[in-house]
């Protein structure tokens, strides 16, 4: 069984692989090799924007002042020329955190990429920050938060770093002149210590920590197809990690067409987005369609070499009422997804782990909103793993996974979805199968093991609805563990609905604990703690099936593991593991007992 990696908090999980194998071994189920590192007859250039200049010859000594493919004009590289460079495959370029560089260099649109074995990097040195505030960089960790016991929130200044490797975790932070060791960042506008910090309002902060380097779109359109950095220029660059910016105040209006406006565009062939953290957009009104909502912050193209993990996109400080965060990716996963109109649209294999909450209605009444709608990428199987979605408007679709063709198989396991108000929290649609119509053979195979459904519709719905699009059965549907909270009925009619004509071959609903709102209530089963199990007496303590013969590659987290929990809700309540599943089984995505008690007096903070 793979270790947890408790370097990385999350905002909701439960079991899972650590950052380190999972990216890599989706790598190695992609294209059969691990992740690649830098060539060694590649280069290292360092850039600083309010430090650097283009007749240097970019080492971290004497940096450049912008990359060689930003826009070369005076109002961006003040000189007019771009730095001297020859590319090699595998150059790494890095950026200087707390550096701004503005709307006038931008896109930074890469012709030309590294190679399988050898990505070309965009990215940083965790050592190499500004310290000071000036026209072009901000002060690295500085600024005014809140507190309350150990929980602190962000209210201006440079954000926390939460990112894969852990950077703040267990360094010390200032904090109105006293000294506090963090303990968790889960997420950039909030952090834990190890101790209390009392309650404080607006006191300020500081500490010798990274910030991201700052991609700041000014709240105006970018030159060309309004992309930030775009991997796809002419034919597409191939083989680029794009890892721990900030990009901030993207900014539209009109129309624009398939695959423009977008922050993070990759490219044709490979691709690594990881660690940035994406918000405040915004929007000229709809005004009758004259703008409409054509905007993603991260858009692969579900080619099998492409991995978007632990970013966080979110628009909290922005209207909130616009954005898909993610769309098109291999393996999409760990990633914060929050005050958007769409969390997750995806063609795509592996998603793993994302925490995604208050999906809102969009300003443009021609969308439709939702959580997680993703289509498996190629025939195969698809997984979607240890993820959490919660709090969406009625308008949005809670989550689902489509088949590619129809032999198709999908492993749903570990899943936490509440405060749907559309209907079902979960969706089967089977509508992209092949074209095959009502002649489908009925050999796609669904395994929905270990999943905790809350479902709030009105009329009460099924925690699962089965869709009919004229594709024929189901070929297997194996619904274990499964932990259901609805008013729609007991049992299996609780637990699944299917629409009128269609069905499955085989169909697994037990054992299954299905409880009404106000019996999962009485027993704690609440908001507050993510709907898990608080004693043993509990209806889903105990009971379930031994699935541990499963428990192998990326379905490890079904068998948990024993380092303790990892994360944090979004209300602020912890939960996981402190026992892994082996003989003794429970129902839902806990197992009981769980890890330590989650902190308190911590609240959702703005972001």
């Amino acid at each position: 069984m793979l270790a947890f990696d408790l370097r990385m908090p999350q905002e909701a999980t439960l079991r899972r692989l650590p950052y380190s194998a999972i990216v890599r071994l989706a790598c190695f189920l992609a294209i059969g090799a691990l992740c690649p590192t830098a060539s060694a007859l590649a280069n290292t250039y360092y850039i600083s924007y309010s430090m650097g200049s283009n007749s240097n010859p970019g080492t971290q000594a004497t940096p450049w002042k912008t990359h060689p493919y930003m826009p070369s004009g005076s109002e961006c590289t003040e000189t007019g020329s771009a730095p001297t460079f020859t590319h090699t495959a595998g150059d790494r370029f890095i950026f200087r955190g707390g550096d701004v560089w503005p709307n006038a260099c931008l896109p930074l649109a890469p012709p030309s990429g590294g190679i399988s074995s050898s990505y070309d990097y965009y990215g940083v040195d965790t050592t190499w920050f500004s310290t000071s505030s000036g026209s072009n960089a901000v002060a690295c960790a500085s600024g005014i938060v809140n507190t309350s016991g150990t929980s602190v929130t962000w209210a201006s200044g440079s954000y926390f770093d939460r990112d894969s490797y852990g950077t703040w975790i267990g360094k010390t932070i200032t904090i109105n002149g006293m000294n506090y060791v963090i303990s968790q960042v889960p997420s950039p506008s909030r952090l834990t210590l190890t101790s209390s910090a009392g309650t404080q309002t607006g006191v300020p902060y500081s500490g010798n920590l990274f910030c991201k380097p700052i991609i700041d779109s000014q709240s105006t359109l970018v030159r060309t197809n309004n992309i930030e950095f775009d991997m796809a220029k002419s034919v597409g660059p191939s083989y680029i990690t794009v890892d721990n910016f900030e990009f901030r105040n993207h900014y539209w209006s009109g129309e624009f067409s398939y695959q423009k406006n977008v922050t993070i565009m990759c490219p044709g062939t490979g691709a690594l987005v990881e660690n940035n953290y994406i918000h405040g957009w915004s929007h000229a009104p709809y005004n009758s369609g004259a703008t409409t909502d054509s905007y993603t912050a991260i858009f692969c193209n579900g080619q099998s070499d492409t991995t978007i993990t632990y970013n966080t996109v979110q628009n909290a400080d922005g209207a909130g009422d616009s954005g898909t965060a993610i769309t098109d990716a291999y393996t999409i996963s760990y990633n914060l997804i929050h005050d958007v109109s769409n969390g997750i649209l995806s063609i795509t294999v592996n998603v793993l782990g994302n925490v995604v909450y208050n999906i809102n209605n969009d300003f443009d009444p021609t969308q439709h909103e939702n959580c997680i709608e993703t289509w498996l990428a190629a025939p195969g199987t698809g997984y979607l793993i240890g993820n959490t979605c919660h709090d969406m408007v009625a308008s949005a679709q809670g989550v689902t996974f489509g088949p590619n063709q129809s032999n198709d198989t999908f492993y749903w396991i570990n899943n936490v979805f509440w405060s749907v108000n559309w209907g079902p929290p979960a969706l089967i649609d089977l509508g992209v199968v092949g074209g095959c119509g009502s002649g489908c053979p009925p050999t796609i195979t669904y395994h929905l093991w270990n999943n905790t459904f809350v479902s709030n519709a009105a009329p009460a719905s099924a925690c699962v609805r089965v869709l009919n699009r004229g594709t024929g059965k189901v070929g297997t549907l194996d619904m274990q563990n499964n932990h259901c909270i609805t008013s729609a009925g007991a049992g299996a009619k609780g637990l699944v609905a299917f629409d009128s004509g269609i069905g499955a071959n085989t169909l697994i609903t037990n054992p299954v604990v299905v409880q009404t709102p106000s019996a999962a209530t009485n027993q704690g089963y609440v908001i507050a703690n993510s709907f898990r199990p608080t004693v043993v007496g509990n209806a889903t303590v105990g009971g379930g099936n031994d699935l541990s013969t499963s428990c192998s590659g990326l379905l490890g987290p079904l068998c948990s593991d024993a380092s303790g929990y990892w994360n944090v809700n979004a209300l602020g309540a912890g939960k996981g593991i402190n026992n892994g599943r082996t003989t003794t089984w429970d129902v839902g995505a806990y197992q009981f007992p769980l890890g330590p008690a989650p902190p308190t007096g911590l609240v959702a903070a703005p972001r």
